[in-house]
């Protein structure tokens, strides 16, 4: 297993457009192809019915704080919480690549 990534909201590593980006919920045993219409993993997460605590839906609490199992993830904006190491904030990230997140 490669270890999880975090990327600033001002990254250069965009995914190629095209790309399958396959998003596992490791808990819920779950996995959907990331749709770029959703403006977070939380959205994404929520629509799938999987379980994910809230807060702030900004990233300023770190109620939603998930561990990021594999892949990586890039941030909407500047979040008011760093989140631990191999951790992110669905409520403010979408999938850079493939990613396992343990939900």
């Amino acid at each position: 297993m490669q270890p999880a990534e975090q990327e600033s909201p001002d990254s250069q590593g965009k995914p190629e457009a095209g790309a399958v980006i396959e998003v596992h919920f490791a808990l819920s045993n779950v996995s959907a192809d990331w749709d770029e219409k959703y403006g977070s993993l939380l959205d994404f997460a929520e629509d799938l019915q999987i379980d994910i605590s809230a807060g702030c839906r900004y990233g300023d609490c770190g109620t939603c704080s998930s561990q990021l199992l594999a892949g990586s993830v890039e941030y909407n904006h500047a979040t008011g919480i760093d989140p631990d190491d191999g951790y992110c904030l669905p409520c403010s990230c979408r999938p850079r690549t493939s990613i396992t997140l343990n939900a």
